[in-house]
């Protein structure tokens, strides 16, 4: 019998509850490409508000989805977490535990560069 994990601490919860419901209304109105497995690309972004800017035009440009930007929290809807700097703050420590895709702000340089979300592991 599968044991349930103990819930989050409140205030966690409470900021994963209020992302959630502005990434459900954000996800559904935007319309956005699927990868070659036929998933879509639900990105988390941190770091500086104007290197954070910048990664939604290259994400939204690419057909990805960008959850709304609140610093150093995490959302479970996210499939890619990209970072400026990789710090120890629970949007990353979330992101590991949560096997989540953890990446550096030159995966989406590259990827622009490309023209289309290059694979995770080049």
């Amino acid at each position: 019998q599968a044991v349930e994990p103990p819930p989050w601490p409140a205030s966690s919860s409470a900021r994963c509850t209020d992302t959630k419901k502005a990434a459900d209304s954000k996800a559904s109105s935007t319309a956005s490409a699927p990868d070659s497995r036929g998933n879509v690309r639900v990105f988390l972004l941190g770091g500086a508000n104007d290197h954070v800017k910048r990664m939604e035009k290259v994400v939204k440009s690419l057909g990805g989805v960008c959850l709304p930007h609140r610093k150093n929290q995490y959302d479970p809807q996210c499939t890619h977490v990209v970072l400026a700097d990789l710090k120890r703050t629970e949007k990353v420590l979330c992101a590991m535990v949560a096997a989540k895709w953890l990446l550096g702000e030159d995966y989406l340089t590259e990827s622009a560069r490309a023209g289309h979300f290059l694979p995770e592991t080049s």
